[in-house]
């Protein structure tokens, strides 16, 4: 089994630097969260930095990564991000 360790402060800070770059241009982008596999910690970090804030919402691919962050901040704007089925694709 593969396991993904996630440095939080790199992820934090790169995070930071994406959105101050994009709130100069005033760009309101979206955070994709899927990789995260609604890991709590990890998204409660995210979601109380004050860089976050600024953003204009979180996706996930998941459902229950989408539950996870609603249960933590039920304000956030969140969208379901999922690839159509491979027998819809022509």
């Amino acid at each position: 089994m593969a396991e993904l360790i996630v440095n939080g402060d790199k992820l934090l800070r790169n995070i930071s630097k994406i959105n101050q770059t994009l709130s100069k241009h005033n760009i309101q982008w979206t955070l994709v969260a899927k990789i995260l596999c609604g890991n709590k910690d990890i998204l409660r970090r995210l979601l109380n930095h004050d860089e976050i804030k600024n953003i204009h919402s979180i996706a996930d691919s998941w459902l229950t990564g989408l539950c996870a962050i609603k249960e933590i901040n039920p304000d956030v704007v969140t969208m379901y991000v999922k690839p159509p089925a491979m027998d819809s694709i022509k």
